[in-house]
């Protein structure tokens, strides 16, 4: 799989958790925003450190050009060698 989560990207969601996490320790907090706090952190710090994002991927959604250009010619080069009969 591509990476689709490009760097600045990342660093929001790295920022974005850790905030979240520190949040979710509020004791005037219910529970429930508790828990979703949680487990909206730990969403957005695993696709940050892996790169990856589900849900960008299911809205075509791509914030790492960079990558995926090196990746698209890598790709288009070895299919073309794939079919080249020489």
């Amino acid at each position: 799989m591509r990476n689709n989560v490009g760097a600045i990207d990342k660093i929001v969601r790295v920022f974005i958790s850790i905030t979240l996490l520190v949040l979710s320790f509020d004791k005037n907090i219910s529970m429930f925003v508790m828990l979703f706090f949680i487990i909206l952190s730990t969403v957005l710090l695993v696709t940050g450190l892996k790169g990856h994002c589900l849900v960008y991927r299911l809205f075509r959604i791509n914030t790492n050009k960079n990558l995926n250009d090196k990746a698209s010619i890598y790709e288009k080069n070895k299919i073309s060698k794939i079919f080249s009969f020489e």
